[in-house]
């Protein structure tokens, strides 16, 4: 939506944001503030509560990134991946197969039940 300038980084650490967060700040910030005929200074203020949003977004995601006990690199970027496919009722040796072809990443059934198990993953329903 926004054209990459180049200076996302610095408006990151300015905002105190992540800069892969940068764009939903924008996104977010330009449809709160689109069809108002006067930005008002309690508008902008208003606007303003996207950001801290963000930022306690971004603080639970690292809280819950120490809490992970596992440390495989490969666990923790797929790690959304497979706790969606255990909360809908997959089984360990299909979640690994279904991470295999979609991302063609080999995981193994130990690996993925011990993740589950040590982070009290709990099934949806």
């Amino acid at each position: 939506m926004f054209k990459s300038n180049g200076n996302e980084k610095e408006l990151a650490e300015a905002l105190h944001i992540k800069e892969e967060n940068i764009e939903e700040f924008l996104k977010r910030m330009a449809g709160f503030l689109h069809g108002r005929k006067v930005i008002s200074k309690r508008n902008l203020a208003d606007a303003f509560f996207i950001l801290s949003e963000i930022q306690k977004k971004e603080k639970e995601e690292e809280i819950r990134q120490l809490r992970t006990v596992i440390k495989n690199p490969i666990v923790l970027k797929y790690r959304t991946k497979i706790e969606e496919l255990y909360g809908a009722g997959y089984g360990y040796v299909r979640i690994s197969k279904i991470l295999k072809l979609d991302h063609n990443i080999s995981i193994s059934k130990s690996t993925i039940e011990r993740f589950i198990t040590n982070n009290g993953i709990k099934r949806d329903g």
